[in-house]
């Protein structure tokens, strides 16, 4: 500049000289003029050229850095290919045209490999993105030398070491996102300096037994903040209110403790989803959340919160989800709350609520999941009001003294797809209306006093899975409309059903539960029922049921069909070889061997065919079932002796073959050391075991067994509980 104000000031002189000298001394000043701006070029060039070697350095050592590249993203960083790396897929460069890298956006392309410490050398990036990836290692130290980084997100990879402490000299940082990775080490307290920082998210990494720092306050500019599954512990700090601008705070998942702060007056006007759940957060609700007027979801479940639920929550009328179960909560749910029009889930569950469901409940139009489960002495019965609820989805009163009749307009919520009603106090017939629940999934109604026939109508609803009505007075037969449903389980066991099984129920190819015992069931077991290839659970117990056992009755894991009045063989294949871990085919008339097919069930734990007519010998290949535990033979007709391989089942804990026709000597080792004299009772052949050792004198028979010159002692019950 002083350098124009002289040649200025010499023109005004030449002014008074003659023309000639005025045109000379005019190209002098151009020539040096030209000198200056080619010199001025220059360095701008040179300058730039620097700028541009180390933005290729940088930018190469990031794409050897990456192992794949499935979608060949980084196809066009190639020097030879595309020499303006400006260009290159997910870099951007300055709009003044200088070639300075800006932002690096790799987000969402699958790409796999590390972060190199050479990205520290572009020291004008704002913007760095590697979200989405299978970017493995830690995060360079040389990444605090991004002092102009604004945007860092480094989300949904496998990073792993520390947060490095050279990231506290990026102060201008407003995003940084660090979310599901396994970083772990000290919980980054520096972040509290980040003045502009508005986002943060350290989700799903390890900070376990790190704390919150207790300045966090200090962010005034945060807005979001989650740090879910994080493993921080300790207090909550108070300081957290003074985040004015927060709108979204979700600390779930971690070990938080002590009560919470009573003051959110600060955070009245901003924060709109607050989650604290799964934590060890002690104390009361505070009132004050009841001033944050714009919140839509209030989640602290899984805590050890007391005392009531604030009726100050009804001023929410924002309020979309409010969920509250697993806590100590006591109290009545406040009327007050059906005000919350705008509410769409209220879990309120796993408490110790009284009173009853708010009467006004068909105030909440758009409700769509209510629980009060598990509250033991929460009463009354279900509101009239419910019928206005039509888009309920999910209702449950379980483990509730929740009962009296089912109000008529509960049949009018024909999107309900799980209704839970178990362990209730309800007492009347079902409507064939339950036909208007075309969209049901579960129907459990266990645990009540339903009385009255089964509705046919259940039969036709298409999308039900489960259907368990058992612990009822339900009578009458089991409805025949069965075909085509997508069920999985039919649970309709302890009530008065009579008739015969339908062979219906074979046509349920989904179907892998059915318990129908302790009924008065009676007729035939349908041989339909061995099409079902999915059944892990047949329990047809405790009935009246004849004839024999269909041979390819195969469920996967337990065959119960005791206590009936079945005859016939007991099938070769009963049950999966491979797979069925109970047999209980008690208190029936079979008759015949034992098969010899036992020696295949691999998995087989209990085997009950006590009290039938069963004759022949026990097969020594019962002692190759590798971990039975329960073997019961009694009161048979069986003969022989005891094989020894019953010794050798090192898992075998109960053994019963008591009142038979069994002879010989009792062998040693294994289940023969260890089970009561009991278990021989009514086998006067039987001599010799440990507790009772007598003296086999007699003279050998003809297939060169010993005899026993004494009968077991009586001492003992003669029959074993069984459950």
């Amino acid at each position: 500049m002083m350098v124009v104000q002289r040649l200025l000031h010499l023109l005004r002189r030449l002014r008074a000289q003659p023309l000639l000298l005025q045109l000379l001394f005019v190209v002098a000043l151009v020539c040096w003029d030209s000198s200056v701006i080619t010199f001025s070029a220059a360095a701008v060039d040179e300058s730039s050229m620097s700028t541009n070697s180390t933005s290729i350095r940088a930018l190469l050592a990031l794409r050897q850095s990456i192992s794949t590249d499935p979608s060949a993203f980084l196809a066009s960083w190639d020097m030879a290919a595309e020499p303006s790396y400006c260009h290159w897929s997910g870099v951007h460069c300055s709009t003044e045209g200088s070639g300075i890298v800006v932002a690096i956006l790799l987000n969402s392309h699958q790409l796999n490999g590390t972060l190199p410490p050479e990205l520290g050398l572009l020291s004008n990036l704002s913007y760095l993105n590697v979200s989405e990836k299978n970017f493995h290692g830690s995060v360079p130290a040389e990444l605090g030398k991004l002092r102009k980084l604004t945007h860092l997100d480094l989300s949904s990879n496998g990073f792993t070491g520390s947060i490095p402490s050279s990231l506290s000299n990026c102060t201008l940082i407003q995003y940084l996102d660090l979310r599901f990775n396994s970083m772990s080490g000290s919980f980054p307290s520096f972040i509290t300096s980040f003045a502009s920082l508005t986002y943060l998210d350290m989700s799903r990494n390890s900070f376990r037994g790190q704390r919150i720092p207790s300045d966090i306050g200090r962010l005034s500019n945060l807005q979001f903040l989650q740090l879910t599954n994080t493993g921080v512990e300790g207090a909550l700090p108070s300081s957290i209110t003074n985040c004015s601008k927060l709108y979204w705070l979700h600390l779930g998942d971690n070990s938080l403790s002590g009560p919470l702060s009573q003051d959110w007056t600060n955070l009245a006007a901003t924060i709109r989803s607050l989650h604290l759940r799964n934590n060890f957060f002690t104390g009361r609700i505070p009132s004050t959340l009841g001033n944050c007027t714009a919140m839509t979801e209030l989640k602290l479940e899984n805590n050890t919160l007391i005392g009531g639920i604030p009726e100050s929550l009804s001023r929410v009328t924002t309020l979309k989800y409010l969920v509250l179960f697993s806590n100590r909560l006591t109290g009545a749910i406040p009327e007050s709350i059906t005000n919350c029009t705008a509410l769409l889930s209220m879990q309120l569950g796993r408490n110790d609520l009284t009173g009853s469901i708010p009467a006004q409940i068909g105030k909440l139009r758009q409700l769509y999941s209510f629980s009060v489960s598990r509250n033991a002495n929460l009463s009354g019965s279900i509101p009239d009001s419910i019928g206005a609820c039509t888009q309920m989805e999910l209702f449950s009163t379980r483990y509730t003294q929740v009962g009296g009749r089912l109000p008529s307009s509960i049949y009018n919520l024909t999107n309900l797809h799980a209704l839970y009603l178990t362990d209730n106090a309800f007492s009347e017939s079902l409507s064939e209306d339950v036909g208007n629940w075309t969209a049901l999934t579960t129907l459990d109604l266990s645990g009540n006093h339903f009385h009255g026939k089964i509705p046919e109508a259940l039969g036709f609803l298409k999308g039900l899975e489960g259907l368990l009505l058992q612990q009822n007075r339900f009578e009458g037969p089991i409805p025949k409309t069965w075909i085509g449903l997508q069920v999985s389980e039919i649970d309709l066991s302890h009530n008065l059903l009579n008739g015969s099984i339908p062979p219906a129920l074979g046509d349920l190819p989904l179907l892998n539960s059915l318990l129908l015992q302790n009924n008065n069931l009676s007729g035939r077991i349908p041989d339909t029922l061995q099409a079902l290839r999915r059944l892990r659970e047949l329990n047809l117990s405790h009935n009246h049921l004849t004839g024999e056992i269909p041979k390819n009755l195969s469920p996967s894991e337990s065959l119960d069909l005791s206590f009936n009045n079945l005859s016939g063989r007991i099938p070769a294949s009963v049950g999966d070889l491979y797979m069925i871990f109970t047999i209980i085919l008690a208190e029936n008339h079979l008759s015949g061997p034992i098969p010899d097919t036992f020696a295949a069930y691999q998995r087989l734990l209990v085997l009950d065919l006590s009290a039938n007519n069963l004759d022949g010998e026990i097969p020594s290949a019962l002692g190759e079932v590798p971990v039975i535990q329960y073997i019961d033979l009694s009161y048979n007709g069986l003969s022989g002796s005891l094989p020894a391989s019953l010794g050798g089942l090192r898992r075998l804990v109960f053994l019963n073959v008591s009142f038979n026709s069994l002879r010989g000597r009792i062998h040693t080792g294994g289940i023969f050391d260890i089970v009561s004299a009991s278990a021989f009772l009514g086998n006067p052949g039987l001599c010799g075991n440990r507790a009772h050792p007598g003296n086999c004198i007699e003279s050998l028979d003809s297939e060169g067994v010993e005899g026993c010159n004494r009968w077991l002692p009586y001492s003992e019950h003669n029959r074993f509980w069984r459950s």
